[in-house]
């Protein structure tokens, strides 16, 4: 199972495969500020955008929506795949 989330995450263009990889670090639910905060601590001259890289890894199947503004992996396998 891993393997087929790694392939399918293999895809994506780098930023947003990086992007995926260092929230895989968080253990709760985050808010989109947390995931760009930590975006821009890991690599600040990052492009990327928190708020679309949210929604396109949620249409992607690897992320959901909690409340208003919280995120998860939508399942701890996807999580664990991506963060091994």
């Amino acid at each position: 199972i891993q393997n087929t989330i790694l392939a399918s995450i293999d895809r994506f263009e780098p930023e947003l495969k990086s992007f995926l990889q260092k929230l895989s670090v968080f253990r709760y639910p985050f808010d989109e500020a947390a995931a760009a905060e930590l975006e821009l601590l890991a690599d600040p001259d990052s492009r990327v955008e928190a708020g679309e890289a949210l929604a396109r890894l949620e249409a992607e199947g690897l992320l959901q929506r909690r409340e208003e503004g919280r995120w998860r992996f939508k399942h701890a396998i996807i999580k664990d795949a991506v963060y091994d």
